[in-house]
């Protein structure tokens, strides 16, 4: 059975769950060290939940601006 084929935040695909959750989370993760944030959803967009009550979505582009 051939794994399912998965795109990561540089446009690449990979067939590695470990490697697309990683680059996923290690993109946000400059953002969730400096807001506090919690990262609950990805690719395309980030989800972020603040405060366990308010959802924040950012483009890709957005948080790879951020993160630079």
């Amino acid at each position: 059975m051939k794994n399912k084929q998965r795109r990561l935040p540089n446009g690449k695909y990979t067939d590695d769950l470990d490697t697309y959750l990683a680059s996923w989370k290690q993109l946000a993760q400059p953002i969730i060290d400096k807001t506090g944030w919690t990262l609950i959803a990805f690719d395309p967009d980030f989800q972020f939940m603040a405060d366990n009550k308010l959802a924040i979505t950012l483009p890709l582009w957005a948080v790879g601006d951020l993160t630079k």
